[in-house]
């Protein structure tokens, strides 16, 4: 499968002078010059909202500076004030495309762009001055193609517009081929899949423009459609669009630019910023994108005066929406999460490659977001037998970028902005917002959301990034994620490995049986990525599975080796067992010791004596049977528990017992042999 050229370069532009430094991302064409790349910079700063810059010149880092905590700043200050020459960047030319100097992609997660300012370090060599050079000595742009902002903007007719209404225009029939995948295609280069949640939102839509043309009942200007990043928000306004053209509704599109084409009775028209509101149809339907070329609705559309019923397809920045919605009594739709199924239904035309991720094993590690199940299955990404490496290889998965600043991330879980770019990227990547109604009311004021963490991947990598902090600094963390349930899960998972680590004296773990026994201090080692080859464990170490392993947080090796603890670290009052996770972890320890008998021990670390208890009463499970592919055979597991080894107040205590971890779990497991314990 191979990969193809790339229609944009996502870049992270570093921003340097001698009091500060910060970072903006932009994605522009390869075609594109640095004359279209600075006002890209200065629209997403100003998303950001950081300081305005006078731009002096643009370099591009050679080779690219990794983002490794905060020392990439470090390093590109050494670079700009005190490296020797010749300096490792190039200087981007005025007239030299920016794909020319980026022949493969742009590496993740690290810096490509230098901007420094025209008077900081000395004045920047003639050539990189960034005032535009005369219109008479630039050639005039295509009919359609990126314009100076950065943006493309229509100059004639696209050819997919008058033929869809064509085709469109009060023909039902028309409108999808099976049923779920949606047909016409426009101007997409993917099919979209039609799910549920577009037909509800079409239909409250549908409700809202009749009730405008009667003038009863109670009434809004317009939409909010507020979703996760790669939800589906466009390809909702495809559909939309599609549904209003059949039902012979005049609507208007606005998508990429200054400029929207309108749909009616008489044909298509393009409209610029600058057409009379007061000649646009009574009831017209404007279906706007959110994106780095169009922040918010043209006012044409968005003005509290003007006819039209507004959707847009919004952002998760809340300054993108706010301000029009208000103008215009707007409600905002908070979109569900896709499902396993939907997945599986909307990739069932993707040939499927097994030396390949497929869609929905996609779905299973980096959660639901179509975008990135479908694009990377599109880009095709290779298996190794370490799906870790394999994904952070294609996406951003950098949960210390997100917890350097952990008074911001409290803040945006409890319904801010993200701040800093590198922020959004990682806290997208993590974080998922799943509404909090999810058959009943979706309609408020703004986004009525929970953030969770979906998959067993993205949990462990984000708890494995606080297992190298200090116990204090774990301890505080949990303590401010208190509204936060599971993500202060992941945190106590993170203390509880580190507590285990330097116990002062034996922890006593007790069984629902009535019987006890202890484990003292443990040496912290990964548990091997191979779970199907033998395994002989050392004495005293607590194994930590790889990053995705349900069910065992750690294993405990004690009693020379003759003990089998496992771990499940927990504030919750309910948990799942999936005892095919730990047929594997003991599969693992008697190949390499046959004829050794192991006392197997699931132990809860819970934060108080009657959570521990509770979640021990079951008492002991069996599960499996002995075969040639499973040498454990039928196996009986006692429960027990064991209380926190940590100090702290009281009142840390009385925090950590009224938290439940589990607000949200995703169950993507096939194994028909889950017990609820």
């Amino acid at each position: 499968m191979a990969t193809s050229q790339p229609s944009s370069l996502r870049l992270y532009c570093v921003y340097i002078d001698p009091a500060e430094e910060d970072v903006s991302r932009v994605d522009i064409a390869p075609g594109s010059d640095l004359i279209d790349l600075v006002p890209l910079i200065h629209r997403s700063r100003e998303t950001l909202k950081l300081k305005q810059i006078d731009i002096g010149a643009c370099y591009k880092l050679d080779p690219p500076i990794p983002v490794v905590n905060n020392d990439y700043r470090k390093h590109i200050r050494k670079i700009v004030e005190h490296e020797p020459e010749p300096k490792p960047m190039i200087m981007i030319e005025p007239s030299v495309p920016i794909g020319e100097y980026f022949s493969q992609p742009p590496e993740l997660r690290h810096m490509h762009i230098l901007v420094l300012p025209r008077s900081c370090f000395g004045p920047p060599p003639a050539s990189s001055r960034l005032d535009p050079p005369p219109a008479s000595s630039r050639p005039d742009p295509p009919p359609a193609s990126l314009n100076s902002h950065g943006v493309v903007q229509v100059e004639t007719m696209p050819d997919w517009a008058p033929a869809n209404w064509s085709a469109l225009w009060g023909k039902p029939e028309q409108i999808a081929t099976d049923g779920s995948i949606l047909s016409p295609r426009f101007d997409l280069l993917y099919s979209v899949y039609i799910r549920e949640e577009y037909k509800r939102a079409w239909e409250y839509i549908e409700n809202q423009l009749e009730l405008r043309k009667s003038a009863v009942g109670e009434q809004i200007g317009g939409l909010v459609l507020w979703g996760h990043p790669g939800i589906g928000k466009t390809s909702f306004l495809y559909f939309a669009l599609a549904k209003a053209l059949v039902a012979k509704r005049p609507v208007a599109f606005c998508f990429r630019g200054a400029s929207s084409l309108l749909f009616t009775q008489a044909g298509v028209e393009i409209l610029l910023d600058t057409y009379d509101e007061s000649r646009l149809p009574q009831g017209v339907l404007a279906l706007c994108d959110s994106n780095s070329g169009l922040f918010t609705p043209p006012m044409l559309f968005s003005s509290k005066t003007s006819p039209a019923f507004v959707v847009q397809a919004a952002s998760p920045q809340v300054s993108r929406w706010r301000g029009w919605s208000k103008q215009k009594d707007g409600l905002v739709w908070t979109m569900a999460i896709w499902q396993r199924q939907e997945i599986l239904e909307a990739s069932t035309h993707i040939q499927r490659d097994p030396d390949y991720y497929s869609p929905v094993e996609l779905f299973d590690l980096l959660g639901p977001s179509a975008r990135n199940c479908m694009q990377k299955t599109a880009q095709g990404i290779r298996k190794t037998g370490n799906p870790e490496t394999d994904m952070m290889e294609y996406l951003e998965l950098a949960p210390d970028v997100l917890l350097q600043a952990q008074v911001d991330l409290v803040r945006v879980l409890g319904g801010a902005d993200v701040a800093s770019i590198l922020q959004m990227e990682a806290f997208h990547n993590f974080f998922f917002a799943m509404p909090r109604a999810l058959r009943t009311r979706r309609l408020s004021k703004g986004p009525s959301i929970n953030y969770v963490i979906p998959t067993p991947l993205l949990r462990k990598l984000f708890s494995r990034t606080m297992r190298a902090w200090d116990y204090d600094d774990q301890l505080d963390f949990l303590r401010k994620l208190r509204p936060f349930p599971q993500v202060a899960g992941l945190a106590y998972e993170a203390l509880a490995v580190r507590a285990l680590s330097g116990l002062a004296v034996p922890l006593v773990c007790a069984l629902a049986c009535g019987t006890s026994f202890t484990i003292p201090r443990l040496t912290v080692a990964p548990f091997p990525e191979d779970f199907t080859t033998p395994f002989l464990p050392d004495n005293n170490t607590l194994y930590v599975p790889p990053a995705g392993f349900e069910t065992i947080d750690a294993i405990a090796v004690t009693e020379n080796a003759s003990r089998i603890t496992l771990l499940q670290m927990t504030i919750a009052k309910t948990h799942t067992i999936k005892p095919g996770k730990i047929r594997k972890v003991l599969d693992c320890f008697t190949s390499a010791m046959p004829g050794t008998t192991l006392n197997s021990t699931l132990i809860f670390i819970a934060p108080s004596k009657t959570r521990g208890e509770g979640l021990s009463a079951r008492g002991s499970f069996k599960f499996g049977r002995a075969t040639s592919r499973n040498p454990s055979g039928a196996r009986s597991i006692d429960i027990g528990w064991a209380l926190i080894p940590i100090t702290a107040n009281p009142r840390d205590f009385a925090i950590m017992e009224e938290l439940d971890g589990d607000e949200l779990e995703f169950d993507l497991s096939d194994d028909e042999m889950d017990l609820d314990v």
